[in-house]
């Protein structure tokens, strides 16, 4: 059975009288694994329970094995050095999860991993210093505050806060692997003080994302109605307030309701919620991001419809209006958060340098978001310019 405590698992072991072996001979006592609880059984047995319930990582219809040693120990206690010996929990995985398991400890897929997390890291150092002056300009600048700039601001303000929570995971990871490299049942460094952290951290970084995307959605909505819309009055105090509910109240909900399931099926453990997103439960999150996009790409075609028919009002000629179609396009991409498709739709490419090639191109486009934006509407925008040149004449 699961439990969340070595404690839990010795008090149900107690009630059913299995904590201690109390039959002939030698025997092995009752373990806690650190998942799954095991009853005490006699020398020389080989003990079967159900794989545990974790949906999209392990199949329950497969069955967990361990071996009670001669000498009354668990087959594994020099390999872990643990009472409980090793459990091989690679037998419960589903066929998704044992190919996505072989494709991570692959040589080849170990160094694309290595490339990949030194360009994630340099991408999110670099977007967190360029959103921290973006919001430093369009905070300081009273001037710059409208509608339009404020949904920039919390769309700013998203990929900050989800930089420190990334940054912050991966100086817990690298911590981690230095002082602790012996330590297999843990994935973090914070884990060792409380293991409630690695599940909030989660919590957070999903919510932030989410945020991510609604605030997307945001701008792609707000652009197309002041678009389509001649007489749209963007100075309503309730426009901005829906745009609120979206982009922050939405994924409240929706990670309040995912996290509370999670919270209710698997509690807080040592595995961290390993593998969630193979879940079913993960729908909850991945559903209204799928929307998201889709929207936002109908959005996009919308507005550059509008933009081309605009351009042929103003009769410029046709290789000037694909010219300036194309530049608009590639300027809303990474506001629209299109380019973000890679982390909602998973795809490798079988070969090894098309793998990486793949790979490489996901990392900037993702992790250097904050970059993208702030250099395209922020350090190139004529607005912000123009009030420095003025602030700085002055």
């Amino acid at each position: 059975m699961m439990f969340q405590t070595n404690e839990e698992c010795h008090s149900y072991l107690e009630s059913i009288d299995k904590l201690v072996y109390k039959g002939n001979g030698t025997g092995c006592p009752g373990v806690f694994d650190k998942v799954m609880c095991w009853p005490a059984v006699a020398a020389n047995t080989l003990i079967n329970i159900p794989c545990p319930n974790f949906d999209g990582l392990f199949d329950q219809k497969k069955n967990l094995t361990k071996k009670c040693l001669n000498s009354g120990v668990w087959k594994g206690i020099n390999r872990t050095n643990q009472p409980h010996g090793y459990t091989n929990y690679e037998v419960c995985l589903t066929q998704d999860s044992l190919r996505q398991s072989k494709e991570i400890l692959n040589p080849d897929n170990q160094i694309i991993l290595r490339i990949i997390d030194h360009i994630e890291i340099v991408g999110l150092v670099l977007s967190f210093f360029c959103i921290c002056f973006s919001l430093f300009i369009f905070g300081y600048h009273k001037n710059l505050r409208c509608k339009r700039t404020k949904i920039h601001l919390n769309l700013f303000i998203t990929i900050f806060f989800q930089s420190i929570v990334r940054i912050i995971s991966y100086i817990d990871r690298f911590l981690f692997r230095i002082l602790n490299p012996e330590l297999i049942a843990y994935e973090s460094q914070l884990m060792l003080f409380s293991k409630a952290i690695c599940p909030l951290m989660i919590t957070i970084l999903e919510y932030i994302q989410m945020c991510n995307f609604m605030w997307m959605l945001n701008e792609g909505a707000y652009l197309n109605i002041l678009l389509t819309y001649s007489v749209f009055d963007d100075n309503k105090k309730g426009i901005m307030i829906a745009y609120y509910a979206i982009g922050w109240g939405l994924p409240g909900i929706m990670v309040a309701m995912w996290s509370g399931i999670l919270l209710n099926i698997v509690g807080i453990n040592d595995i961290c919620w390993s593998g969630f997103y193979n879940w079913k439960t993960y729908w909850i999150i991945k559903t209204p991001i799928i929307i998201a996009i889709t929207i936002n790409i109908i959005c996009l075609i919308n507005v550059i419809r509008i933009l081309a028919s605009k351009l042929r009002e103003n009769r410029t000629s046709e290789i000037d209006q694909i010219k300036k179609s194309l530049k608009a396009a590639i300027l809303l991409l990474p506001l629209f958060g299109i380019t973000h498709i890679f982390e909602v739709y998973e795809f490798q490419p079988q070969n090894w340098y098309l793998n990486l090639i793949f790979s490489i191109i996901k990392a900037i486009l993702v992790f250097y978001q904050g970059v993208f934006l702030s250099i395209l509407y922020c350090f190139m925008n004529n607005e912000v310019n123009s009030i420095n040149i003025i602030k700085f004449k002055i």
